[in-house]
């Protein structure tokens, strides 16, 4: 369990030295760009410090939110990139537990979500100074999802404080009705960024 949190820690150390992240190697699928903010989008955020979008399009979801936050940004990518933690951070997350690695830098966690304890299997990478993407677990079973794409950005914002992106690409499985995937999207951004 250290031994996985360690290797993050190398890789996240990597990805922050600017002349060092050229040599980060991607084995995750391309998460999601970053959300290109409107300028409703931008006064939205500054009125009410956070700003989200849901599209979908049958089985397929695009979402992503963007949140201003008083917190350092090193303190929230310590919180971000501490996946082994997310059930005492992200509400609906009941359990959460790192698994053996079976790709260099490569973090592996499964997840018991909502009090059905769903399971979901997730894979976790440093693909940049500050950016953490999340993919299913190629090695293990997932039963609700069959592709996930995203990422989670810290930036840290001029006057202190940071503002945290997380943007994702999901495709339900064939037998989650499509409201359910509207409904899950939304609440998911909110209780992902509700500790910021």
């Amino acid at each position: 369990m250290q031994r996985h949190h360690a290797s993050l820690a190398v890789l996240s150390l990597a990805a922050a030295c600017s002349g060092l992240t050229t040599t980060v190697t991607k084995t995750l699928p391309a998460p999601p760009p970053a959300p290109r903010l409107t300028a409703a989008d931008e006064a939205l955020l500054r009125r009410s410090g956070r700003v989200e979008r849901v599209e979908r399009d049958g089985r397929v979801g695009a979402a992503w939110a963007v949140v201003d936050s008083a917190m350092a940004a090193d303190d929230a990518w310590t919180v971000i990139r501490e996946v082994e933690n997310y059930d005492r951070t992200i509400r609906g997350v009941k359990a959460a537990a790192l698994k053996p690695a079976t790709a260099p830098d490569v973090v592996r966690a499964g997840f018991q979500l909502t009090k059905l304890r769903l399971p979901a299997n997730l894979a976790f990478e440093v693909s940049g100074p500050r950016e953490l993407t999340v993919a299913l677990d190629a090695d293990a079973r997932n039963v609700a999802i069959e592709r996930l794409a995203g990422a989670w950005r810290v930036e840290e914002r001029e006057g202190g404080g940071c503002r945290v992106s997380l943007a994702a690409r999901v495709e339900a499985c064939r037998v989650v009705p499509a409201r359910v995937v509207d409904y899950v999207a939304e609440r998911a951004l909110r209780r992902a960024t509700k500790w910021l």
